[in-house]
């Protein structure tokens, strides 16, 4: 039984800071929905990703189905704390079956044609007081377009300040 439970909303320590590599991460918004409100414990990738804890702003795709209608989507919704990945494909189906019983078989489709996976561990998230849209970023930065997995926001200095400065956290 996982007892990893995010707190809804956390205070850090003066010792638990936030990781120095940024990413801006893209969810389909069950998925973000489902991070932000305490009930994903893990954040699964398939193929190479990151093999270090990282903070993740959290962007929730448009909605693909019916299923995601009504979810916050096209916008930034949070940052989370992603700690050190569980890497390989064995030590992610165990990380999901740990979060949900029965889901083995699952991931094993998932991962089907893949060699490697990583489970992150989803240490802490702050939701933002005040999301930040597909729209604002684009008005910001014209050349931006969500990424279809994630970006190195460590590599686009100026939008990492400016999702800094707009989320209002001191990374």
């Amino acid at each position: 039984m996982n007892t990893h439970m995010p707190q809804l909303p956390f205070p850090f320590d003066e010792q638990d800071e936030w990781p120095q590599t940024c990413v801006l991460i893209s969810l389909m918004p069950q998925y973000a929905h489902a991070l932000v409100s305490g009930e994903k414990k893990y954040e699964y990738r398939r193929g190479k990703f990151i093999d270090r804890p990282v903070t993740a702003f959290v962007y929730a795709t448009r909605p693909k189905s019916k299923a995601d209608n009504g979810l916050p989507s096209a916008q930034i919704l949070a940052i989370a704390k992603f700690g050190t990945p569980l890497i390989g494909l064995e030590e992610t189906i165990r990380a999901k079956e740990e979060e949900q019983t029965g889901s083995e078989e699952m991931m094993r489709e998932w991962l089907r044609g893949f060699t490697t996976a990583s489970a992150h561990p989803i240490d802490r998230f702050e939701v933002l007081k005040e999301t930040i849209s597909l729209e604002e970023m684009t008005s910001q930065f014209p050349s931006f377009r969500p990424p279809q997995r994630y970006l190195m926001l460590n590599r686009n200095l100026p939008l990492l300040d400016f999702l800094k400065k707009r989320s209002g956290i001191d990374l």
